[in-house]
């Protein structure tokens, strides 16, 4: 499948929007995490936390944001950061905050291509190392970050306070 990935512009704003809206919908349905564990990972106003996301995502310097087209319909993005950490032995890391592609475009290389371009900035930036995260649940996921030489290092748990 033939697709371009190149910058994210301002103009990528509403399509990032979408796409951000889209993963969170499948959190929303339960694919992702379940129903019983959404309070750790909702916003109290999941629209407006998504449109500051998309507009920090291309308008923020500090975030390298990627974006893959295909037939003029961006169906991905890939946005990251990087974050220096004098006091650790690996002290310049590259942070994925977000790495998403439209189910219908999944399989077909875009989501490498979008990786390939951030991890090229982390390393002309001479990151020591990628972190990234995922929920433990969604084992797709955690499958292509261990193809692509990632160990997963910590867990995070949660718990309500009583």
């Amino acid at each position: 499948m033939n697709h371009i990935t190149r910058k994210a512009i301002e103009s990528d704003i509403p399509a990032i929007y979408n796409l951000i809206s889209e993963f969170y919908i499948d959190f929303h349905r339960g694919k992702i995490v379940p129903l019983e564990f959404h309070h750790f990972i909702n916003f109290k106003s999941n629209s407006e936390e998504i449109q500051n996301s998309a507009l920090k995502y291309v308008n923020d310097a500090t975030f390298f944001t990627f974006v893959a087209e295909v037939d003029t319909r961006i169906c991905g993005y890939i946005t990251g950061y990087i974050l220096a950490q004098p006091e650790m032995e690996l002290d310049k890391a590259g942070i994925i905050e977000e790495w998403f592609v439209t189910e219908k475009f999944r399989g077909k290389e875009i989501g490498k291509n979008l990786y390939t371009k951030l991890v090229d900035i982390f390393t002309e930036n001479k990151c020591s190392h990628i972190e990234v995260s995922a929920f433990y649940q969604n084992e797709k996921t955690l499958k292509v970050y261990e193809k692509l030489g990632f160990s997963p290092i910590r867990i995070e748990l949660m718990k309500k306070c009583s």
